[in-house]
């Protein structure tokens, strides 16, 4: 679990780089940071172990965003009115991002909480 935790952390960082690089490639490489984080977060709920230390209203919270924002998209797809540019770069950039760094502090944090755990057993 640490492991992913850590590589969790490191596609984040690296997305961001890629970003402030080329930002074609960070956003490319957003759609696998995503798809990571979700199926991270649904192994995290699924871990009879881990759920017990992490926070579940972190993940609830965590997955209402995803789903408010994929509800948002849809919307924007079909609502002309919403088309503007600066409108879609924040809907699918700015928003997935900030969603990512969510769910990376969470993870963090209940890493954190685990090793505090530890060391006092």
């Amino acid at each position: 679990m640490r492991f992913s935790i850590l590589f969790n952390l490191i596609l984040y960082i690296t997305v961001v780089s890629l970003y402030i690089y080329q930002p074609i490639l960070g956003a490319l490489t957003q759609i696998g940071l995503g798809i990571f984080q979700f199926v991270f977060a649904i192994t995290l709920l699924d871990n009879n172990q881990f759920s017990k230390r992490i926070n579940k209203k972190a993940l609830r919270f965590y997955f209402i965003l995803v789903f408010v924002w994929f509800i948002s998209i849809i919307i924007s797809l079909f609502n002309s009115s919403l088309n503007h540019e600066n409108y879609s770069i924040t809907i699918l950039l700015v928003i997935p991002m900030i969603i990512g760094l969510y769910f990376v502090i969470v993870t963090i944090l209940t890493l954190k909480k685990h090793k505090n755990e530890n060391s006092n057993t």
